[in-house]
Parts: C-alpha cells; sequence; structure tokens
C-alpha cells in the first residue's frame, strides 16, 4: 500500500464496472508486483473477481478483493496433494477454510530446495553427455509452507446457467514451514487483520503512477461561463471530466497544495471520478463525435446525425443575456446546458430569438404521457424464432411494467381531476408505482403469446438437437402451460436479482386504482379535452393495438378475478395467493432514506448534504439501505442516487 507522505489517489474500483483502458493498464502496472501481494485465506482467494466483469480491459485482469485490486497473494496451509509433471508440480493446500491448487516451477524454487538427481546412465555415450540431471522438489503431503504466487482464474464448470471459477497461484517463491509451524497461525491472524481495516477501504494508488490527462476548455465556453453562473467553470469542468473518466485540476500559480505537497508541472495532482451516472450522462457537441463512434450502415448517416444534434441542440444552446448588455452583443453558447435553465432558456430568450436569426425548435421533452417517444419493441408476431428468447421476453416484461407504473398514474391523475381534488404538497412528486403480481402478468395477452412462442421455439430446438445426435426423441411430462409458467417465474426472479422490481411492503401496498375500473371512471366524468386524448392514446399503446373492442376475453376475465381476489387493491394486487411486487422507482426509495436521514446523526447521512454526497456516501448509505430491509437487499447505488436527487 502507499505510503501517508506521498501524494493519492484514490480509485473506485468494481466488478460490475469497468475502469478506461488507460487507468486499467496504470493500475496493473502498480499491483503487478510481488510486494503488493495480498495476505489472504484460502476461502477470500478463491471468491476474487475480475474488475469489469469476466473479461478483462486491454486483456490485464485486475483481480479485485473487497476494494483492493491485486495480481499477486500470499496464502499458507498444509499440502494435501502433490502431483509431478515435466519440470512442474501441482500442489493441494489447505488452510482449514478452502482447498487452492498451486503450480510450482523449477525456474521459481530456490536451488537450496532443489535436489539434482543424476540420471540412468543411457545406451549412448553421446545422449550421457547431453542428459541433464532433473530436480526434484523435496515437498511431502504434510508439510506447512507459506507461497507468494500470482493469481490465475479460469471457467471451471456451468451448471444451470450459472458460471463457476477456478482459481489458483502460480508460485513465485515457496518458503518452508516445518521447523516454525506456529508461522501459519500468524498469516491467518495477520490475513484477518488486514481483511477487516485495509482491504475494506478505498483503494488509494500514488498520483505519479496514473496517467496524466490535462482537460482544456473552450474559449467560448470559458467567456460564456464568466457571467452566466459564479460556479459555471466548475461545473463545465466537473462535466468534461465526467465525460473522459479523469480530471487533473493543475494550478500554475501554486507550488503546493493544502498538505504542503509540492506540485510540479509533470507531476500533478488528479484525481478519477466515480463511474457516470445517468444524469451526468451528456452528449457531446456533433463536432466532437469521432468518426469511428458513427456506424456506417448506409451512406449519408454520419451526415444525417450530425445535421439532426445540430438542430437538437441549437435551442438549448441559448443562454440568455445579462441585462446591461445590448442586443448587438454578440451571442454566447454552452456545449452542455445547464439542468436548472435548460427548461426555461427558450422562454427567457423568446424575444431576443424573433429579433435575431431564428433557433431551430428543439423536440417535445420525454413526459410521462410522451408515449410515443418511449422505447417500442417489436410485437411478437413480427418476430422470427431465432428472436424469440428468455433474454427478449424479459425485455417485453420490463417494457410493459413501465407502461403499466405510466398508465396507472394517468388514470390516476385523470381520476382525481375529474374530482377536483389535488396533490397534497407535502405528499411525493411522483405516485408510488402501482403492485403486481406474476398471476396478473400471466394474464396480459401480448406477454403470454411471446411466451408461448419462446416456450415452442425452445421445444423444436430441443427436438431437433435430438434428431442430430440420433437419440429419441423424450416426450416431456409437463404441460406447455406449466413450461410458460415457470417461464414467468425465472423472468421475474431475474429481475428481483436484478433490482430492476422489488419485493411490495406491507406500507407500499396502497389500495390502487385498477386499469379498467379507473378507466371506466375517467370516462363518466367530464375531462379536459387533452387529458381525455392522453388516456385514450395510452389505452391504445397499452393493449398493443389488439382487438377493437378492447383486452381479450381472457385478460378481462383474469383482471376481473384478480380484482375480486384481491378485494379494493384491484388488479394485480394480493389476493391472488403469490408474492406481489413492485417497479423499483425514485418514488419508491424516498420513504426508507428518508427514515434512514432523520436517524443518523452524523454528517454523512445529513439531509441537508444529501446532494453533495459523494460516492463513499451514497455507497454507506446504499449498504445500510440493504441492512435494514431485505426488500432492498438488490437496490444499487444509482437508483438511491436518483432518488436523492428527487428529494431534493
Amino acid at each position: 500500500m502507499p505510503s501517508s507522505g506521498s501524494a493519492t489517489s484514490t480509485v473506485y474500483l468494481s466488478q460490475d464496472e469497468a475502469l478506461p483502458a488507460d487507468v486499467a493498464s496504470s493500475v496493473y502496472a502498480y499491483v503487478d508486483r510481488p510486494c503488493h501481494a495480498l495476505t489472504l485465506r484460502n476461502r477470500a482467494l478463491a471468491k476474487v473477481q475480475v474488475v469489469g466483469g469476466n473479461v478483462a480491459p486491454s486483456s490485464l485482469p485486475v483481480y479485485l478483493h473487497k476494494r483492493t485490486p491485486c495480481t499477486y497473494a500470499t496464502i499458507a496451509g498444509i499440502i494435501v496433494g502433490v502431483t509431478e509433471k515435466d519440470r512442474r508440480w501441482d500442489l493441494m493446500i489447505d488452510d482449514g477454510t478452502q482447498i487452492i491448487d498451486v503450480s510450482v516451477h523449477s525456474r521459481s524454487i530456490p536451488d537450496s530446495l532443489l535436489k539434482s538427481i543424476p540420471p540412468v546412465a543411457p545406451s549412448s555415450r553421446q545422449t550421457l553427455e547431453s542428459y541433464q540431471s532433473m530436480p526434484t522438489l523435496p515437498l511431502e503431503s504434510g508439510d506447512v509452507v507459506k507461497v507468494t504466487g500470482k493469481i490465475w482464474r479460469r471457467q471451471w464448470s456451468t451448471q444451470r446457467g450459472k458460471t463457476t471459477f477456478k482459481v489458483g497461484l502460480d508460485v513465485q517463491s515457496l518458503d518452508n514451514l516445518n521447523d516454525d509451524p506456529s508461522e501459519e497461525a500468524r498469516h491467518n491472524l495477520r490475513a484477518h487483520q488486514m481483511d477487516s481495516t485495509e482491504y475494506g477501504q478505498v483503494f488509494a494508488m500514488p498520483s505519479e503512477c496514473l496517467s496524466v490527462v490535462r482537460i482544456v476548455l473552450p474559449l467560448q465556453s470559458r467567456s460564456a461561463a464568466a457571467y452566466c453562473h459564479p460556479n459555471e467553470a466548475l461545473r463545465m469542468e466537473r462535466k468534461f471530466g465526467d465525460d473522459l473518466r479523469a480530471l487533473v485540476q493543475s494550478r500554475p500559480d501554486s507550488t503546493q497544495d493544502e498538505n504542503g505537497l509540492s506540485l510540479s508541472a509533470s507531476s500533478v495532482a488528479n484525481r478519477l471520478l466515480a463511474p457516470r451516472s445517468r444524469y451526468n450522462r451528456l452528449k457531446r457537441a456533433s463536432s466532437e463525435v469521432p468518426f469511428s463512434e458513427i456506424r456506417q450502415s448506409y451512406p449519408g448517416q454520419r451526415e444525417r446525425r450530425i445535421k439532426l444534434e445540430a438542430q437538437t441542440e441549437g435551442a438549448s444552446r441559448i443562454v440568455p443575456l445579462p441585462p446591461s448588455s445590448s442586443l448587438e452583443a454578440p451571442q454566447h453558447t454552452l456545449p452542455h446546458p445547464m439542468p436548472e435553465q435548460t427548461a426555461s432558456a427558450p422562454r427567457q430568450c423568446s424575444s431576443l430569438a424573433s429579433s435575431q436569426t431564428a433557433a431551430p425548435e428543439s423536440p417535445p421533452r420525454r413526459t410521462a404521457t410522451h408515449f410515443g417517444k418511449s422505447r417500442q419493441l417489436r410485437t411478437p408476431s413480427k418476430l422470427r424464432d431465432s428472436q424469440c428468447t428468455a433474454d427478449l421476453f424479459r425485455l417485453h416484461v420490463q417494457k410493459f411494467l413501465v407502461d403499466h407504473n405510466r398508465f396507472t398514474s394517468l388514470c390516476e391523475r385523470a381520476r382525481l381531476e375529474s374530482r377536483g381534488r389535488k396533490r397534497s404538497s407535502e405528499g411525493p412528486t411522483s405516485p408510488l408505482p402501482p403492485v403486481f403480481t406474476m398471476q396478473y402478468l400471466m394474464t396480459v395477452r401480448n406477454l403470454w403469446e411471446l411466451a408461448d412462442r419462446v416456450v415452442s421455439v425452445m421445444i423444436r430446438s430441443r427436438e431437433k438437437e435430438s434428431a442430430r445426435k440420433g437419440l429419441l426423441p423424450t416426450a416431456s411430462g409437463e404441460a406447455k402451460s406449466e413450461k410458460m409458467r415457470r417461464l414467468f417465474e425465472r423472468c421475474v426472479r431475474q429481475l428481483v436479482n436484478e433490482g430492476y422490481i422489488v419485493i411490495a411492503g406491507e406500507a407500499d401496498a396502497i389500495p390502487a386504482s385498477s386499469l379498467f375500473e379507473a378507466r371506466a371512471e375517467a370516462a363518466e366524468e367530464d375531462l379536459p379535452s387533452s387529458l381525455s386524448v392522453e388516456v385514450a392514446k395510452w389505452e391504445r399503446h397499452f393493449y398493443r393495438r389488439g382487438s377493437r373492442n378492447g383486452p381479450p376475453p381472457h385478460l378481462m376475465a383474469g383482471a376481473a378475478r384478480n380484482s375480486n381476489e384481491a378485494g379494493p387493491e384491484g388488479a394485480g394486487g394480493r389476493g391472488d395467493g403469490g408474492d406481489s411486487y413492485q417497479l423499483l422507482t425514485p418514488s419508491l426509495l424516498i420513504a426508507p432514506l428518508s427514515t434512514i436521514l432523520r436517524r443518523s446523526m452524523s454528517t454523512t447521512f445529513s439531509t441537508s448534504a444529501s446532494a453533495f454526497m459523494g460516492e463513499e456516501e451514497i455507497r454507506a448509505l446504499t449498504d445500510t439501505l440493504r441492512r435494514n430491509d431485505d426488500r432492498w437487499k438488490f437496490v444499487g447505488s444509482e437508483s438511491v442516487k436518483e432518488a436523492l436527487m428527487e428529494m431534493q
């Protein structure tokens, strides 16, 4: 680990998000040394993961133990098996927690441990003179050893869609502990101490080990930032740095920082930002889009894309001039509009835009009622058999849940407006997502049709595979409807494990209006024309242009049955005997996060400082949320960050 007297840079590592290629190379060059080996037990070594998933960035496998990267590890234990091969020995070391395979090569063993055995005289003298003695390893089963080696990890087996990996070591140094068996116990104590103190902290690496990336803002942007916002320069630096995944803040007018460390032109203090969030992911200007990122599927696509981006960003780039400036002042633009001025800038500049050259009109913003701008998926009847897979079925279920949430919110708003009621100001900014069950999803016509096609394709594929191998086709005793039900169960279980939906709690299971009851109730009242049109559009979109008379009979019957069994909770409630679920939205996390923020007395979880939380505070808040309730076991930091932004 780096010493406390040197300047360090914090690097946030995760097994789900990969680092940029240059940062991964710097981290790999730093940890790829035997002196930086981690002291681990065998069980901890067997659970190391690759940073960024199973595919290493730039073919450099950097392994992650908790929050510390590593490529070397040190273990100690008893040898329980020895296999001799050509100039190599495979040892099986057991320390009481797990058995680890260790490969020992003759080149990595000290000469003092090697014993040369003279060869048996062959029939030829020339062969005898050129024959070399073979070394042997003076280790047997029962010996206590301590080894330091490089970690390797390869795929071991795949069962039921879950892949397991085998982890081992290529020995770089080996010590025989038969003379001092207590060294193994000291190694285990040291491993427990390091595991609970240093390995759980954020990894800090010397700044000179990271590549320096200088960020130079455009002159036009710096001139506009001088009067638009007091912190505009800092905000734009953060935007640019987040887009490049690295930020270097250099101060040429100062030679020392707040810690008294010297800053030179060749070595400046740099800071790696955390992975980009959904709200910070901005589009770059059309002039900055590299040619390699544009797909050349047909001629003229690059020109059309640049022209479309220019029209989209034209209106949002207008920045209101200060009151003291005249209309003859040059028009300044910003590469990225400020979030707080995006909606108000076109209205403030209406008079200015009318007097000068008219800017192209920006497309309408996507809202909860803009169903036409949401992602469209092909209907099951238009899909080929090769496209009907379980993954595509899961995408359709996710899309249906989003539409179900939006349509329910729209019907609820229509019902409230028809009765002349308004939402209370102290209530949540957005309604809670409706409660649904797996049985309710099985009553949806499109999902049921797609599940039928997916199961049929799987059955035909299995029959073709048996015929190709020359095996007799085996008739399954399970009905097709049962296979479809298991497909729904597996899809719901995957969505829960991914944190897309959560199990509905008792407090969140509020009486929600059914889709059909809310639509009928809204139709009886005199609604505004715009709201009535929106409800009708959403209804056509929700049923996917089905029968002209509305949803199919089995869908109506299933919804009515669920409504009768659920009582006042409506369709998709808790009365069908299965678990109830809810779509994970920021509004659903506001209540538990508010409880945690009120209980905490530290400044880390302060409600007033929730908008300025860093990655470490958000991760700590996420861990606290997961520990308090098993419902939020699979909630990620991004969802917590979105909920905090909505709370503000």
